[in-house]
């Protein structure tokens, strides 16, 4: 995967920069670090290895997510997860169109078929909360 410089999350445009600098949040080292108010996500550089910077990457995403959905850690799981699900859907919309396939080990997974598979048990769930009504 490669990280880009650039990722619109929810409808703000941040900037993605791996850096050597020494990145703290609490008084204590990070390997990743966002900033609302500027836009920006910091990725540590020079204390973790490419897999790393990568999950730090997806971590200061969906740290974004929660904050542009305004996802709410008190509402029941179904309901959070269903909105990770939205964002993380928009984010790849939004950013990786190019992408057709995503390979995992032996795995390889059609992008149509993830988008359709979230878009399918979206609705599901939202007809059960609706008791039907959809």
């Amino acid at each position: 995967m490669n990280i880009p410089s650039k990722i619109r999350i929810g409808s703000v445009d941040y900037t993605v920069e791996k850096t050597d600098e020494y990145l703290k949040l609490d008084g204590e080292q990070c390997l990743g670090i966002i900033d609302y108010e500027i836009q920006t996500i910091k990725i540590a550089n020079n204390i973790q290895h490419n897999q790393r910077q990568e999950q730090t990457f997806l971590h200061e995403v969906i740290h974004a997510i929660t904050k542009e959905f305004k996802i709410d850690f008190s509402e029941e799981e179904e309901v959070i997860v269903d909105k990770l699900a939205l964002g993380l859907h928009q984010v790849i919309r939004d950013n990786l169109e190019e992408v057709k396939s995503i390979k995992i080990g032996d795995v390889q997974i059609n992008y149509g078929e993830i988008t359709d598979k979230v878009s399918e048990k979206m609705s599901e769930n939202l007809r059960k909360s609706l008791g039907g009504i959809v």
